[in-house]
């Protein structure tokens, strides 16, 4: 929202005596932007709102952790489902003594949830500044954002250049932890007058839980799906639903992610790859990029010993954060 729109919009207010057509006695009042300490509805007091999350948010009350391959190592990930394009979220902080922005508590915005047309979990983050004008008003919906700038209670939010994996699940989600690990507590966000919950997948840490973005485009390494010649099913127990390598549980994958939690490249997104094997391959013969795949000037090229065929799916990006093991 441009400045110039914004002044057309304050001398409106001043002519109408509101924002959003209202009838309080302040001049530039927003009934979008609530006062500190007013109750925000939460997702469970709408029931069609937590039955479109649960029923799109493609998890379970439990997120399991499955095994995969990277870099020639057994590795972590929770499967959530797909991912799209990014979406925005708006990340609110102020200044201190210092000038510099810092958080202060107030929820992140969304404008998103499962369920919705163009959702993804993917986020492209925006800083929002508040003003010497901000008294601890809550700003839950996209609307009170628009308001809330043309009130001069925030200043016009700018692009941080990176990109987060947040998805929005049901309360009462639980992800599986190794052993060790620390629980990963829900977030809190704000969604269209409502109070919502995310995963901070990663959290803070670069390459992990946050990524660089470039016109409005997030890198998307690939994931190789293996499956034997002749079979139906991939080398994953999920799908084929039995145990495939004999350890007496079903959550095991073959799995050949291109890149590790934290390498250079790491998204938490990936490219479906399609590859298809031989019909003797031995589980876990193949456990990196490398032993699929050799790096030709052009790019990637099959090692014909280990990949009959294979084919990226290219309207299919997968959501599969790797549990991230520090160095």
């Amino acid at each position: 929202m441009k400045r110039s729109r914004a002044a057309a919009w304050l001398v409106a207010c001043f002519l109408c005596g509101c924002l959003d057509g209202g009838s309080p006695d302040s001049i530039g009042y927003s009934s979008h932007v609530l006062d500190e300490g007013t109750r925000v509805p939460r997702a469970e007091d709408d029931m069609l709102l937590t039955m479109r999350i649960g029923g799109n948010d493609a998890v379970d009350e439990i997120v399991p952790l499955h095994t995969a391959y990277a870099g020639g190592q057994v590795v972590q990930y929770w499967d959530f489902g797909t991912a799209g394009s990014p979406e925005p979220a708006w990340v609110f902080h102020r200044r201190n003594a210092g000038g510099a922005t810092e958080a202060f508590g107030h929820p992140v915005l969304i404008d998103s949830v499962p369920g919705d047309s163009g959702y993804s979990p993917v986020r492209s983050l925006y800083l929002v500044v508040v003003t010497a004008d901000y008294d601890g008003e809550r700003i839950t919906s996209f609307q009170a954002l628009e308001d809330a700038i043309e009130l001069g209670l925030v200043e016009e939010p700018m692009a941080m250049g990176t990109a987060v994996n947040w998805p929005v699940v049901l309360a009462g989600t639980v992800l599986e932890v190794a052993d060790g690990d620390a629980p990963i507590d829900l977030v809190e966000s704000y969604y269209r007058g409502r109070i919502v919950r995310y995963v901070p997948l990663g959290g803070d840490v670069p390459n992990v839980g946050r990524f660089a973005i470039e016109r409005g485009m997030l890198g998307t390494p690939n994931a190789y799906v293996l499956r034997r010649q002749n079979e139906v099913d991939p080398l994953d127990e999920v799908v084929a639903q039995r145990d495939l390598n004999g350890d007496a549980d079903m959550k095991d994958s073959n799995l050949v992610f291109s890149v590790g939690a934290g390498e250079q490249g790491y998204t938490s997104i990936w490219q479906q790859v399609e590859v298809t094997v031989p019909s003797d391959y031995l589980w876990g013969q193949s456990q990196a990029e490398g032993d699929l795949f050799v790096m030709e000037m052009w790019g990637l090229a099959a090692k014909p010993e280990a990949v009959v065929e294979y084919a990226p799916t290219q309207m299919t990006l997968l959501n599969l954060p790797i549990r991230y093991v520090a160095p």
